[in-house]
């Protein structure tokens, strides 16, 4: 669940993210992601970022997926922005740090991308599990596996 007003967002097994008005609490739309059953969405990240050709903040929500896709959709227009290849297998974690989203993913690895240009900046390679939880703090990336092991990744 992510907020921002006037809106909450709720990543739902169907394969949609439910967008809440919350002054009435009722359902204003679904955001859908791909056709295909049983592809769920879980982490989602509500962000702004300069929009490239004009540099005026923009709101997007960031949404990780079962079918290892990183879906952006812009908060202005509701439509899917980006689609992302992030991972070989279901997205567990997801989040942001200035101009850089991170995922993390079922696949061992977490990727760190550029939102100006939605592209790989690297891949954090390391652990013998999925990496279930990524945060930031500091320039430095934290991702934590089911192998057991924490890494603390530094922006360089």
């Amino acid at each position: 669940i992510q907020f921002c007003k006037p809106y909450m967002f709720a990543a739902v097994d169907d394969g949609t993210i439910w967008v809440w008005n919350t002054k009435n609490m009722e359902v204003e739309r679904k955001l859908l992601g791909p056709a295909q059953k049983g592809t769920w969405v879980r982490p989602i990240r509500v962000a702004s970022f300069a929009d490239p050709k004009t540099g005026k903040p923009r709101l997007k929500l960031i949404s990780g997926w079962a079918d290892g896709a990183v879906r952006i959709y812009d908060l202005k227009t509701w439509k899917l922005e980006h689609t992302l290849a992030a991972h070989s297998g279901p997205v567990l974690s997801l989040d942001v740090q200035g101009d850089r989203v991170i995922s993390a993913g079922a696949d061992m690895a977490a990727n760190e991308w550029d939102s100006k240009t939605w592209t790989l900046v690297r891949a954090l390679r390391g652990h013998n599990g999925a990496v279930c939880a990524v945060s930031t703090a500091q320039q430095q990336v934290v991702t934590a596996s089911l192998d057991g092991f924490m890494k603390v990744w530094s922006s360089d």
